[in-house]
């Protein structure tokens, strides 16, 4: 990570968070757990795949749950970029 470029510090956290979350989807649907890919509601995309993977029901909720999640992470990096 690069004190002065926030930047790529940026793209750093978006990569891991990608990882992190298509692990989840995979291990979910590797290890048959219906709750595990639910938790992959990382990043916007990532919970587009978890979705496919989890009970119907819970659908709706986890893409709120996503959404805005991915609106509060997107508004925190505009305001860290504006004020460095």
């Amino acid at each position: 990570m690069s004190k002065a470029n926030h930047f790529a510090n940026w793209w750093v956290v978006q990569i891991i968070l990608l990882a992190l979350g298509f692990g989840l989807v995979i291990s979910g649907e590797v290890l048959d757990v219906d709750w595990l890919p639910g938790l992959s509601f990382v990043t916007p995309t990532t919970a587009h795949f978890g979705v496919q993977s989890i009970a119907y029901e819970y659908r709706d909720t986890v893409l709120v749950l996503s959404a805005s999640l991915s609106g509060i992470w997107m508004l925190a990096a505009l305001v860290y970029a504006w004020r460095f």
